[in-house]
């Protein structure tokens, strides 16, 4: 399998100044079924340019055969999502999304292509200016043999791929020049790269528990992660920047949370959505009674003051209650008050309901 992954910058002369650029990489890492890298942009030129992208640039690089194991293999090339900078991503990503990824793997070639026709200038819907001395990431990215493991011990051995240009609008220019040059723009040598020993990256399966009513935090996601060897680690993310490194999670609010479950340095990923709960409320009832009192919410009687809780599913009703004890003489008559919306009336009452939804 080769793996080419062509970046190649260009630079454009304008007002006898000519600009000049580069691709460095960065963040390079290999487990026993991926390796990674991330690839920054630098503009070199001296004499003040700015650079603008444009289209028809892709980024190709090759790999070495070796690291193939032999027989029928599957593989994933993709972009790490959230790893570019947010300038520059928009280049390589339709509608601002997806990174245009391509692998060919009977030539190992990795691509990543522009998205839009039209991507310079400083009037253009996509746009992403390279100040002079700027560098820029590119973004991480990935490929993952998914049915085995890639050979241990072997050398990634990336190489650019030099047959392809890269046009760039230069300063405040309406038309965009090639160049192929190596005098204008520099291609930055590859990592190094070794496959690491064998792992086997794990299963993932999870029983997702929903937020039950919209006031509590309380959804979960059971993990199962099997036949990962050696024994796995989690590492979790989600929602208002939330992190763990538990297998299984509890007291979760609703959203997207996403796990890399590492065996060694084979990994596998998993993305589980806790799904919102019923909306809450809350009731408010004041109750004046004589002697005692007995709630039709939950069938209690009471005979003292205080307030009193109950719940039924997302529903919670709260009773303050006031018990007037009665007189000492028969004679004189016991009255019940309950106060509604600030309205005092007395005699023999029924529970008044003051509603106030949460």
């Amino acid at each position: 399998m080769v793996i080419l992954f062509v970046l190649m910058f260009t630079s454009v002369t304008q007002m006898f100044a000519t600009a000049t650029g580069g691709y460095t990489f960065s963040n390079c890492t290999a487990g026993a079924n991926y390796f990674e890298f991330q690839l920054n942009l630098t503009n070199t030129s001296t004499a003040g340019e700015v650079l603008y992208l444009n289209t028809a640039s892709p980024i190709r690089i090759n790999h070495a055969a070796g690291i193939i194991p032999a027989g029928t293999n599957t593989f994933t090339w993709a972009y790490v999502p959230g790893s570019a900078d947010a300038s520059i991503s928009p280049l390589y990503a339709t509608l601002g999304t997806t990174y245009n990824v391509s692998y060919t793997a009977s030539s190992r070639l990795m691509q990543v292509t522009h998205a839009s026709a039209v991507l310079g200038t400083s009037t253009a819907a996509v746009n992403c200016a390279i100040q002079p001395g700027a560098t820029l990431n590119c973004g991480k990215f990935r490929l993952t043999i998914t049915n085995t493991n890639f050979v241990a011990g072997a050398n990634v051995g990336m190489t650019w791929v030099t047959t392809s240009g890269f046009t760039a609008y230069v300063n405040t220019a309406t038309v965009t020049s090639n160049f192929n040059t190596t005098t204008t723009r520099t291609l930055g040598t590859p990592c190094s790269m070794t496959i690491p020993a064998s792992c086997t990256a794990p299963s993932l399966s999870a029983i997702v528990g929903n937020q039950s009513c919209s006031n509590v935090n309380d959804g979960s996601i059971n993990l199962t992660a099997s036949n990962g060897s050696p024994a796995p680690t989690f590492a979790w993310s989600g929602p208002n920047s939330f992190s763990a490194t538990t297998e299984d999670l509890s007291g979760l609010a609703p959203g997207s949370y996403t796990v890399i479950a590492s065996s060694g340095s084979c990994t596998a990923t998993g993305t589980y959505s806790v799904g919102a709960g019923a909306t809450a409320n809350t009731f408010t009832n004041s109750v004046t009674a004589c002697q005692s009192y007995t709630w039709s919410k939950n069938g209690q009687t009471y005979t003292q003051s205080g307030s009193y809780t109950s719940t039924s599913g997302c529903t919670t009703d709260i009773l303050n209650l006031t018990i007037n004890q009665a007189p000492a003489l028969p004679s004189l008559a016991c009255y019940e008050t309950a106060t509604f919306n600030n309205q005092t009336s007395q005699g023999d009452l029924q529970e008044h309901s003051h509603h106030n939804q949460a």
